[in-house]
């Protein structure tokens, strides 16, 4: 089942920005959509730490399914996360802990489909 669910992700990676300051991972960790393909969200995490330090970070759906498992480290890491139409309508736990001190940042993303139908009836 695991490796099922693994196989309906698709990760999209942007490059790590390494820099060499002083800090932790502050309350500004953001998680946003950063687009759109094949009319899926696309994620974008974003960790604004000033110190190289190594995080994990962990994606469930809403049955608690562990999706992904990965281990980043650097300093201002941004991810992206793309998932396939199978996840349509699953919400989503975006779960990121700083492996040294166990901080946790969590993100739940709700996702509600909607379909409109509309009908019209126009006497010419």
């Amino acid at each position: 089942m695991k490796k099922a669910a693994i196989g309906l992700f698709t990760i999209l990676t942007l490059a790590t920005g390494f820099t060499a300051y002083a800090g932790e991972l502050k309350e500004g960790a953001e998680l946003k959509i950063a687009g759109e393909s094949n009319n899926q969200p696309i994620f974008q995490l974003d960790l604004n730490n000033d110190l190289k330090q190594r995080f994990v970070i962990v994606i469930k759906d809403e049955y608690g399914i562990i999706l992904l498992e990965e281990y980043v480290s650097g300093a201002n890491i941004t991810r992206r996360f793309r998932f396939t139409n199978e996840l349509d309508g699953i919400n989503l736990r975006f779960e990121v802990r700083d492996v040294k001190n166990s901080k946790t940042v969590v993100f739940d993303v709700k996702n509600n489909k909607k379909t409109i139908s509309e009908t019209a009836i126009v006497k010419s």
